[in-house]
């Protein structure tokens, strides 16, 4: 308990504009040997947020990042309309941004080969983590 109150201060979380973001990721990700995971912690559904921002994703395909994944964009409507295209095929989707859209980037609208589907599901038991969840994910080629 000493150290939780001697160390009250200290902030380890630093916050940074997307743009410094993709930055940073542009500039390490050669030397990285796995990818680098982005996610906007103002669009975190754990905090409240709708989580179906776009802007970091365009920010993302703008500066060409090769060795990156993006966390995450709930819509499950995305999510069923890359289940009807099915992998393998090209399709239209429309991605993220239908929930105020002038906080983190409006609707964007994408037609590619779909190269994963993926489904999951969870459960977590036991205090303090009472929780089931079920997901999907959606790929491109």
């Amino acid at each position: 308990m000493d150290y939780a109150w001697e160390t009250r201060e200290f902030n380890s979380d630093t916050i940074i504009s997307i743009a410094e973001a993709v930055e940073r990721a542009k500039a390490g990700e050669g030397s990285a040997g796995k990818p680098l995971v982005l996610a906007d912690d103002s669009d975190n559904t754990g905090g409240g947020a709708y989580g179906d921002g776009t802007n970091l994703l365009r920010a993302m395909i703008a500066a060409n990042l090769q060795n990156a994944a993006f966390h995450a964009i709930f819509d499950p409507a995305a999510v069923q309309a890359g289940i009807a295209i099915g992998v393998g095929n090209k399709g239209r989707i429309i991605l993220g941004g239908k929930h105020a859209p002038e906080m983190g980037g409006g609707r964007s609208r994408w037609r590619h080969r779909l190269s994963l589907l993926l489904t999951a599901a969870f459960a977590a038991t036991g205090l303090p983590f009472l929780a089931e969840a079920h997901g999907s994910a959606l790929g491109r080629a």
